[in-house]
This record gives C-alpha cells, structure tokens and sequence, in this order.
C-alpha cells in the first residue's frame, strides 16, 4: 500500500478525538440529552478513534517547505 504523504504534527495542531469528545460530552449532559444522543456521540468518538489510530500507519510525515527556517 502506498504511503500518504501528511504535514508533520510538529507543524499542525494534534488531531485526537478527545477533546471533541469530552466538549460535546459535556455539552450533552450539560441538556440532559436523551440516552440515544450518548450512544450516537459515543459510536462517532469511535469511529474517529480507529482512523486517528489507523493515520499512524497510512500517513507519511513531512515538514512545510520554509517552517522553522531562518
């Protein structure tokens, strides 16, 4: 499988799913949501953890062209 070519996290923010997760955690408990709202966050926050885990293997990093030179 070819490689992805990404810009190094050094260079970007972080892309975890945690604090999406626990903000709009929060935020449902915050309304007193319903149990299904929960149960759909929770199975979104999932799915967003197994690409993140998966982008460690099918992401190459690089550095921006011109960052950190002088």
């Amino acid at each position: 499988m070819k490689r992805k070519i990404v810009i190094k996290s050094s260079s970007i923010q972080t892309r975890s799913p945690v604090g999406f997760a626990v903000l709009f955690w929060l935020l449902l408990d915050r309304l007193d949501a319903p149990g299904w709202a929960f149960g759909v966050l929770w199975t979104f926050v999932g799915l967003l953890a197994l690409a993140y885990i998966a982008s460690f293997w099918t992401e190459s990093a690089r550095d921006v062209p011109g960052f950190g030179e002088k």
